[in-house]
């Protein structure tokens, strides 16, 4: 019971927070005029409303990212994006500000969505509740993953928002800006909140 639940609550911290990450290290390229500024501001903007809005395309990435971390929550009853749309059930950002620095440059980004730390907390409350009761832990494992995946998708559901400020780091390379050393780590512990 206790090695499901860690690879349950693992999974549910890193996945999906890696994954998000992925759907933004994308460069970001000039066109016409566009100063540095309002070229990373857009692109970072793009990224979070597709995620905001639940784009598809954002969606099946972000499933495509999840999935290819871990594979194996068949066992647990969790369908992947239902698993992400509750997660990001709240979702929101703001790009507070960027600022260029030769071929370097940040963009400080406040994002909102769903304390993944709260979520793991409520989640091992339920567990603990779940290995009190005799009658429960009397059923097959299998019974026993079905209700942890359920227990899991309802802690998620019951986390509240939090919202967090992080500092991207973008780099100049030729005529585009990527994503600079420490991208995915700082947007992932914004995503976690802390959890990671």
């Amino acid at each position: 019971m206790k090695t499901a639940t860690k690879h349950l609550t693992k999974w549910a911290m890193l996945a999906l927070t890696a994954a998000l990450s992925a759907t933004m290290l994308v460069g970001l390229t000039a066109c016409g005029g566009e100063s540095a500024e309002d070229v990373i501001r857009k692109g970072v903007t793009e990224e979070l409303e597709s995620i905001k809005n639940l784009d598809q395309a954002a969606l099946d990435e972000i499933m495509a990212g999840a999935g290819a971390a871990d594979a194996g929550l068949d066992e647990y009853g969790i369908d992947m994006e239902e698993f992400c749309r509750t997660w990001l059930e709240g979702f929101d950002y703001s790009v507070d500000n960027v600022t260029v620095d030769g071929e370097n440059a940040t963009a400080t980004v406040t994002i909102t969505c769903k304390s993944l730390m709260e979520g793991m907390t409520i989640f091992m409350d339920k567990v603990t509740a779940l290995t009190e009761d005799t009658e429960a832990m009397s059923k097959p494992m299998e019974e026993l993953n079905l209700q942890m995946g359920t227990m899991l998708m309802e802690s998620l559901g019951e986390a509240p928002l939090e919202t967090n400020t992080v500092d991207l780091p973008y780099a100049l390379n030729g005529n585009t800006w990527e994503p600079g050393a420490g991208f995915d780590t700082a947007l992932s512990e914004a995503f976690a909140g802390g959890a990671l």
